[in-house]
């Protein structure tokens, strides 16, 4: 019922579910892929497998098992694609560098690489594209490694997935290739993690400057 409701229908039907399990103290069983959404419903979870019981308990340590099998771990991803190659993600204390190598039996004339960093609910962190970012001076050519990187957002500690999306110009939607969740964008060595919970002020840490003023 909330995928195909709008936002503000979405709200409300979440927040019926927890007045009716809460202040009514009834059981709600909640089926869902939608991790956000499960996490602000349930304190205790099933995960399902072929239609046998995998895991079950906390609801963290069950979506936790979920996102593990649902999300290559490594930074490299291998399509079994014509087209793309090797598709990568690394990150340094200054950057973000994600990578794309496709070899085209015929002259891709418009490259277009697209990609989105995610957190661990599934919930779009940032991310852009060739077009977005209006680049222009594209080789026409049957075989290239497309290289994008990114100086912003800093994100905590931790892993990301990435999706990513390659076209021969702009797409209609059928894309060449578009690979959800297909690798772990990891970010480690931050200097601040003692000082942020993800949970409590996000996953992005504010360029900030602080004055006391008297």
């Amino acid at each position: 019922v909330l995928a195909v409701g709008d936002a503000e229908f979405q709200k409300k039907a979440i927040g019926k579910m927890q007045d009716v399990s809460k202040g009514e103290g009834r059981t709600v069983l909640f089926v869902s892929h939608n991790m956000g959404s499960i996490r602000q419903l349930c304190k205790s979870g099933v995960l399902l497998e072929n239609g046998m019981i995998k895991t079950k308990g906390k609801i963290e340590d069950v979506l936790d098992v979920y996102l593990s099998n649902e999300v290559n771990k490594e930074n490299i991803f291998i399509p079994s694609n014509n087209v793309v190659k090797r598709i990568t993600a690394e990150s340094n204390r200054d950057s973000y560098v994600f990578s794309m190598e496709y070899d085209s039996d015929m002259i891709i004339r418009q490259p277009v690489m697209g990609f989105v960093v995610y957190d661990k609910n599934g919930m779009p962190l940032f991310g852009t594209n060739t077009i977005k970012d209006n680049v222009v001076n594209y080789p026409s050519c049957k075989k290239g490694v497309i290289e994008c990187q990114v100086s912003s957002p800093t994100l905590v500690e931790g892993e990301y997935p990435v999706s990513f999306w390659f076209d021969d110009g702009p797409s209609n939607g059928n894309h060449i290739l578009y690979a959800e969740h297909c690798l772990m964008l990891r970010i480690e060595d931050n200097t601040s993690k003692m000082y942020v919970n993800p949970r409590t002020t996000g996953h992005v840490i504010a360029d900030s400057k602080w004055q006391f003023k008297i």
